[in-house]
């Protein structure tokens, strides 16, 4: 287990995680896999690839951390593909939407829904 001065603060965490999305955008093709189905040699050319971004971008501190704990990448890579797997299937389902339904035409659907609460209606 790494020591707390080995473990990465708020900031460098998100610093991580936007890197790691572009290293994922450009290695993995879309829809993007779920993290089960990514073989071990690929997970482990992302770690690569994420370690060296970090170090042409001027973090080397935060590579030197992941790099003596590679479970890190690995946590962070994960969570990030299943964000873009997540963020893909709200994509494509407010794409199969009907996109003529003004906010007027469902909010008078949503009343005369209401208008047999209780088991009566207005007369």
């Amino acid at each position: 287990m790494s020591s707390s001065k080995d473990q990465l603060n708020k900031d460098q965490m998100g610093i991580v995680k936007k890197h790691a999305g572009h290293v994922l955008e450009d290695l993995l093709k879309l829809p993007t896999p779920l993290w089960s189905d990514v073989g071990y040699d690929q997970r482990q050319e992302l770690c690569n690839k994420l370690l060296d971004r970090l170090k042409e971008k001027h973090n080397r501190g935060i590579a030197e951390i992941i790099e003596a704990d590679p479970d890190i990448a690995n946590k962070i890579l994960a969570d990030k593909v299943r964000s873009m797997r997540y963020g893909q299937r709200l994509k494509h389902q407010s794409q199969h939407q009907p996109q003529n339904a003004s906010l007027d035409e469902q909010d008078s659907a949503s009343a005369s829904h209401n208008d047999g609460f209780w088991g009566f209606r207005p007369q």
